[in-house]
Order: structure tokens, then C-alpha cells, then sequence
């Protein structure tokens, strides 16, 4: 009887196992398992840069204590490879063959296979394990391999879709008195945080929640200290993992802040935000499709909701809830994690809840707290998959058949779109800055005069990217990065301190500043400092780039760099109504020697001025030069002037048609 309990188990799993493998192929293709092929997660720009480029800096970085500790990411100091989301447990391993390891090597792609393997071949196993039944094992995960979460995850944030790490802790769960016996259940459960912590550091909170559950009934009974020891025993060893990978190295801030921004959705699990078949056919809104998407698909729902039809009905749902209270309970409080500190329904959030400063800054390393509903998302798959293989025998596997067809279809949107998307972007995508002269810039430092994170904002991350990949390339260390954890306040004072250097002259050779607009206080100073728009990304260097035009020569209409009150810009053309003013660039002009050159329509209708700090000094215009469509003019510069304004004064009786206009400094 074993040998065949054996024999079953075997089957679903690699049964399972073979199912990933399949999805796999068919979502993403096989040329992301190439471990020399890294262009697909060069040319991401989101997440996936971030990851692979964790894993380019650390590979290269020299060992240290604490091991996972990354070089030149962060001015003065290193930073934890958990930090870059590089999948700890891999980078640590892959480092320690760096030696034999090919010049590009990534691991990513064949994570993911190994991931969609271990979902369908774990989710196999805890299904046969809860109801015995061989054919509901081979049939169940079809749910789990297409999971609308899993799926959505793997490629956006790959640590994150290592959903088989909540499928282990729920077989642990369930098999945690089994292990006790034996004297196994400390050892699995340390393993298991161990490499939650090593993954990803959401995972332990779930696990360490799952794991409480697992112990529940000795907790409440007279040798409850037995399992304290055991937990103490855990964690202890889970901190000491984290301490030895870097996670509590240097003086980064505990959390960032935006707790309660992405706390849980309570009709995510049934709104599929636009995403399944059945919401596009009733023509439902796509939205919210990010971090509080959490949606179960057609199928589990059915199947949740016949179960616990069938449970209230045959009068068996307390006695079910009293053999499982611990799931119960996990759940609870996995989803009160979730959803805390306001109640949010689709995009209205009601009232929010006062916690104590101190829980709220720990919930702030936790900050995208909906994720914590994601094993009660599982909870309920094996919920409806127990009752099902348990409560209708014969009829279960062609139930869940049936249950699956109904999923997938639902589901197909997601499935086929994200194929498709998915492998436009990994193999069609090409690397964001094109132009030549980056090849020819040599630095030791690439300084970055703007909080990377901040380039979210502008929906320019990817520019973060392709730059940290130019500086892994060129071999040059960085001042900051998109890193989740560092000390935000520390680094913004050393970048405000480089640029009042910058101001007073006072610059770094070595280094390539890096801008996102113009320096309207620098661009124009005397100096050594050079200036130049690559690929819409203003950079500051000492070193003269051939073939590229110093922004001491600035085309301000291209540039963005003027306004005009009640002026329509369109096709490249700036128009000045009647009575109005064109303004700007407000820079600061070092003493020198300038020209300005308008060409557009209109032009000998203008009156002409320049003025300095702020309106309060007038500039000298000298060489004027009108015409209808070219207007040309020289100013001497004699000192420092701040918030220069070159101007042009509308006075005619049509409109002033502005094309370009150039400001030079000549000398």
C-alpha cells in the first residue's frame, strides 16, 4: 500500500512538473533558458533590469562579510543583494563559480522554468495529499500553473512569483504533526525560511504566519513552551541567514514610506480588473492591474462557491472549519495583514486606522501589504480542490476537469496576450540609448544628480537602467541606484553637497553627472565642464565628446526650455499671441561673451530684452540684427548673473511664430 502511495506521488508530481514545463514554453519560449542570452532583461527597462543588474554588480563585487554585500552601487557604501531583488539564494550560489562561470551568464530564465515546475508538481502533491484521490493530484495543477497572479508575476517580479515557497509552507502545514513525530518539522520549517529569506524577503512574514498556524493547537495546549523553543529555534536561525547575507548591513532606512498605499483590494479575488474572458465580454473597465490584483479565475470561483454550497448544505462546514481552525486562522490574519490600515473597495478606500508609529514604520518594509493575501488565495484553491476530492469520489476528477476548462478559458486573454507580450519584449526590444557617444565617454564614476526612484514618476525608470548597465560595462562605480533599501536621507545630502561643488567650479573629473533636465545654475558656467543631451539624458563630464554640441550651444525651443503665457506650442512651433511674452531660460550666465539667434514669422514685429536675477537687472543687447525670420543679437556678460531671462515681446497685431531659438556661449 505505501509502494503505491509512493508510486502516486511520484506521478503527480512529475506529472505537475511536466504541466509547468509545458506553460512555460508556450508563455515565454525557449530562448530565455539560453544562460548566455541577457538582452531580453537588459532591454526590460522595469524590474527585471533591476534584478539582472544586481546580479552584474554583485557578481563582480569582491567577497566580503556580510557575502551578499554589492560594491558600487551606493556612494560610500556596499548594499544587500536582497535589496536589488537579485534572487539572493542563486546569486550567492552562481558567485561562487564566478570563475568558471561564461562573461555573460544569467540565471533568471531558467529560475522561472525551475518555478512553473515546482508549481504544478508541489500543487500536485498537496492535492493528492488531501484527498488521496490519484486522478485529483493530475488534474489540480492546471489551477496553480495558470494562476493569474503567478502567471502576471514571474516575468514583472521574478523573486516574487516564487509561489512554490507558499505551496511548501502549506504542505508543511498539513504534514507539520506527521514531521513531529519523526522529529523533522524544526528542520523543515528553518530550511524554508531560510530560503524565503533568500528569495524574497515577503515570503517570511507568510511563511513564519503559515507556520504559527501549522503549531496552533500546541500553542494553546500545556506544552505550548515546547513549541516557542521550536519557533525561537526558526527565527533565530532566519535571522541569522539574513545577517549573514547583508540584510541588516549599513544604515539603511528600516522602511520607505507608503504604507497603506497598496493595501489589499476585499474584491480582488473576484475582479479580474478587465483581464479574464467573461470580463471582456461583459465589457468591464481594465484597470488596477498591479500590485492589488489578485484574482482566483472563473474556475476557482465556481469552485469555491460550490463547495461551500455543498458543505452548508450536507451540514458539514463546522465540523471541516473545526478540523482545519488553523487554516482558518492563518487566513484571517494573513488577510487583516493585507488589508490593514483602511478598508478598500475597487479605487474607494474608507477611513484609516491609527497604528502605533513604531508597527507602522516595520509595515513600511512591508509597504505593498496586499501580497500577504496571496496564500489565502492557495487556501482557498485547496479548499474547493479538499471538499471536491473528498465529499464527490468518483465524480471529482471530471468536476475538476470541468472546473479547469472553465478556468483556462476565462483565463485566456491573459494567457495568450501575456505570451505574446512577453515574447515581443524579450527578443524584439532593442537597448534604449542608441547614440554612439556614450561609447566614447570614459569615467570612473557615473553621479546621479537625481533620485533614480524618483524617475518612476516621469515613466523614465528604463533610462535608470540602460545607464547602470553603461556603467557595469564601463566598469564604474555609482553614487545611487534603484535600490529598495538605503539611506535616502544621507545620499540626498552628499548630492546636494556635489551640486553647490558643481556651482563654485569645483568638480570631479572622474565623473559622469548625470541630469534629468537641464542645469539652468551650471550649464553655462566657465570651466572645464562640458555639457551634452545624449538620448534625451543631460550629462555633465570634463571630457570633450566629438561630434556632440555642448549645451553652451542650446537650441531652447528642442530643448523645453521656454514658455509662453497663452502661446500654443504644435509640430515643433512656438506661437506668441498678441500683447504676450515669450519667458525663459532663467540660467545663470558666468561672465562671457553670448549670442542669441530667433528664426520663425513674424520677427520684426518683436521687441527684444534680457534681463538678470530675477527681472531686477536689465542686460545690454548689442548686434542687433531684425528681420521677418531671422532675428540675431551679442550681449556682454561682465559677472555671475543669476535667473537670466532672454525675451521676446509680442507688440505687432498677429501672432509671433517661434521655430528655434539658439543661445551660444562664444566666449
Amino acid at each position: 500500500m505505501k509502494s503505491i502511495e509512493k508510486k502516486d506521488k511520484v506521478l503527480v508530481f512529475i506529472t505537475g512538473a511536466l504541466l509547468g514545463f509545458i506553460v512555460f514554453v508556450l508563455m515565454y519560449g525557449t530562448k530565455i533558458l539560453d544562460v548566455t542570452y541577457d538582452d531580453w532583461l537588459i532591454n526590460d527597462g522595469g524590474d527585471l533590469s533591476q534584478h539582472y543588474e544586481g546580479w552584474l554588480f554583485y557578481r563582480k563585487s569582491s567577497w566580503k562579510f556580510p557575502i551578499g554585500l554589492i560594491d558600487g552601487l551606493l556612494e560610500d557604501t556596499s548594499v544587500s543583494v536582497t535589496f536589488m531583488d537579485s534572487i539572493p539564494i542563486l546569486a550567492v550560489f552562481f558567485k561562487t563559480f564566478e570563475g568558471i562561470l561564461p562573461s555573460t551568464f544569467q540565471y533568471f530564465g531558467v529560475y522561472g522554468l525551475v518555478c512553473y515546475m515546482l508549481q504544478g508538481g508541489l500543487s500536485g502533491l498537496l492535492a493528492y495529499r488531501l484527498t488521496k484521490n490519484k486522478y485529483v493530484g493530475l488534474i489540480a495543477p492546471v489551477f496553480f500553473v495558470t494562476n493569474p497572479v503567478f502567471v502576471t508575476r514571474m516575468f514583472m517580479h521574478s523573486a516574487l512569483a516564487c509561489h512554490p515557497i507558499i505551496l511548501m509552507s502549506i504542505l508543511l502545514a498539513v504534514d507539520t504533526k506527521k514531521l513531529t513525530e519523526k522529529k523533522r518539522d524544526v528542520i523543515y520549517w528553518a530550511v524554508l525560511m531560510f530560503v524565503s529569506s533568500w528569495v524574497h524577503l515577503y515570503y517570511v512574514p507568510m511563511v513564519t504566519i503559515m507556520m504559527l498556524g501549522a503549531y496552533l493547537k500546541e500553542l494553546l495546549s500545556k506544552k505550548w513552551y515546547i513549541v516557542v523553543g521550536k519557533m525561537i529555534i526558526v527565527c533565530s536561525f532566519t535571522l541569522d541567514m539574513m545577517y549573514i547575507i547583508g540584510d541588516f548591513y549599513g544604515k539603511s532606512s528600516l522602511g520607505t514610506m507608503g504604507f497603506g498605499d497598496y493595501n489589499y483590494d476585499w474584491i480582488a479575488f473576484i475582479d479580474s480588473c478587465g483581464t479574464s474572458l467573461f470580463s471582456e465580454m461583459l465589457k468591464l473597465p481594465k484597470d488596477r492591474v498591479g500590485e492589488q490584483y489578485a484574482y482566483l479565475g472563473a474556475g476557482v470561483i465556481f469552485a469555491v462557491l460550490f463547495s461551500l454550497t455543498y458543505l452548508i448544505m450536507t451540514k458539514k462546514i463546522r465540523k471541516l472549519m473545526h478540523d482545519y481552525v488553523h487554516f482558518v486562522v492563518v487566513a484571517v490574519v494573513l488577510l487583516m495583514l493585507a488589508a490593514i490600515p483602511s478598508i478598500r473597495i475597487a479605487t474607494i478606500t474608507y477611513g484609516r486606522l491609527e497604528l502605533p508609529s513604531l508597527f507602522e514604520e516595520i509595515m513600511n518594509m512591508f509597504r505593498v501589504n496586499c501580497r500577504f493575501a496571496w496564500p489565502v488565495m492557495y487556501l482557498l484553491c485547496f479548499f474547493s480542490i479538499y471538499v471536491i476530492g473528498n465529499e464527490l469520489n468518483k465524480k471529482a476528477p471530471i468536476i475538476l476537469i470541468g472546473v479547469c476548462l472553465l478556468q483556462i478559458i476565462d483565463m485566456s486573454p491573459i494567457l495568450v496576450s501575456g505570451s505574446v507580450n512577453c515574447k515581443d519584449a524579450f527578443y524584439n526590444r532593442g537597448f534604449l540609448l542608441e547614440n554612439s557617444a556614450w561609447n566614447d565617454i570614459e569615467a570612473e564614476e557615473m553621479y546621479f544628480m537625481k533620485e533614480p526612484i524618483s524617475y518612476v514618476e516621469d515613466n523614465r525608470l528604463e533610462v535608470v537602467f540602460a545607464l547602470g548597465k553603461i556603467a557595469y560595462d564601463k566598469d564604474m562605480t555609482m553614487n545611487d541606484f534603484y535600490v529598495s533599501r538605503k539611506s535616502y536621507n544621507l545620499i540626498e545630502q552628499y548630492r546636494k553637497r556635489e551640486y553647490e561643488k558643481l556651482k563654485l567650479g569645483d568638480y570631479a573629473k572622474g565623473r559622469l553627472y548625470i541630469f534629468d533636465i537641464i542645469p539652468k545654475d551650471l550649464v553655462m558656467l566657465n570651466g572645464d565642464m562640458h555639457y551634452y543631451n545624449l538620448d534625451s539624458v543631460i550629462i555633465g563630464t570634463t571630457q570633450i565628446l566629438k561630434n556632440m554640441n555642448d549645451l553652451k550651444s542650446i537650441q531652447l525651443v528642442e530643448n523645453n526650455q521656454i514658455h509662453i503665457p497663452g502661446g500654443t506650442f504644435d509640430h515643433g512651433v512656438w506661437s506668441i499671441p498678441i500683447a504676450s511674452i515669450q519667458r525663459g531660460p532663467y540660467y545663470t550666465f558666468d561672465s562671457g561673451r553670448y549670442s542669441v539667434e530667433y528664426m520663425g514669422e513674424g520677427l520684426d514685429k518683436a521687441f527684444f530684452e534680457v534681463t538678470g536675477e530675477d527681472g531686477d537687472l536689465k542686460i545690454d543687447i548689442q548686434d542687433i540684427v531684425i528681420g521677418t525670420k531671422r532675428v540675431m543679437y551679442n550681449m556682454d556678460i561682465k559677472e555671475k548673473v543669476n535667473g537670466v531671462e532672454i525675451k521676446c515681446v509680442n507688440n505687432g497685431d498677429r501672432e509671433i511664430l517661434i521655430d528655434e531659438i539658439i543661445l551660444k556661449k562664444i566666449e
